[in-house]
């Protein structure tokens, strides 16, 4: 009944009126434009997708705690890579490194950098070390590429900076000692072991960067503080314009 009744009233309308003509030109006009204003919308969030995650916080506590480091380097990255413009930023969320995986697992990101900063009993290790994906997974030439451009990017860091692969050696039941092999080296012996959750798990290239031990008094006083975060970050930014072959906006 209410089709009928809408027919009828389509019918009463004057169509020759040179009002409604032009009303309904306007209309269309209107219907066209914000058809053309969404896609221009939608082409603007085109670029580089990338997830910057962030450590949760180790045992290792000192002048500075993992939580806060890895959070102010983050914050200082992300500001750099929105800033920049060629970069569209993913957060993979606050909950255990399982469900920040499958975020970063479900979004279709192009590449993940997660930040960390260790500690260990030996006091005097420190430095930056890029972990790629293991040499048996399918994105480990994407992910050892971006591990070496961030070594790169710390090439006026007098501290160690290399690049290779984490692996966790059971010395007895649920006690794991985190073994670093460099790039180039035999990795055989390490076969079937483990390495970050993070980083066995994402379907896309994925690089972990401990950027400093905050058990080092040296590292601690040098970045643990604004002004070590916003170069530990600018880094970070180099190294990914580097991986992606872009000029970067330096400031």
């Amino acid at each position: 009944m209410r089709k009928l009744r809408f027919m009828n009233d389509l019918k009463k309308i004057q169509w020759k009126d040179p009002l409604v003509v032009i009303l309904c030109g306007l209309l269309v006009f209107l219907t066209i434009g914000s058809f053309f204003s969404g896609c221009g919308s939608r082409s603007q969030k085109s670029g580089i997708k990338v997830v910057i995650d962030a450590a949760k916080g180790n045992a290792w506590e000192g002048e500075v705690n993992e939580a806060d480091a890895t959070a102010a380097v983050k914050d200082e990255l992300v500001s750099r890579l929105e800033s920049d413009g060629r970069f569209i930023v993913y957060d993979a969320g606050s909950g255990s490194v399982a469900d920040r995986v499958n975020e970063i697992n479900k979004d279709n990101v192009d590449v993940v950098l997660s930040i960390r900063a260790d500690g260990s009993p030996d006091q005097t290790k420190s430095g930056t070390y890029a972990y790629a994906q293991l040499p048996e997974t399918k994105t480990h030439d994407a992910s050892l590429k971006l591990a070496q451009d961030v070594i790169s990017s710390f090439d006026e860091d007098k501290r160690t900076a290399q690049a290779g692969y984490l692996y966790f050696e059971e010395l007895k039941d649920d006690v794991y000692n985190p073994v670093f092999v460099e790039a180039g080296q035999d990795t055989s012996d390490y076969d079937g072991k483990d390495t970050l959750e993070l980083l066995e798990k994402c379907e896309v290239p994925a690089v972990s960067v401990n950027v400093l031990y905050v058990s080092n008094e040296d590292d601690v006083k040098t970045y643990g503080n604004e002004d070590g975060y916003s170069t530990l970050a600018k880094n970070l930014y180099r190294a990914l314009c580097e991986y992606y072959s872009l000029g970067g906006k330096e400031s």
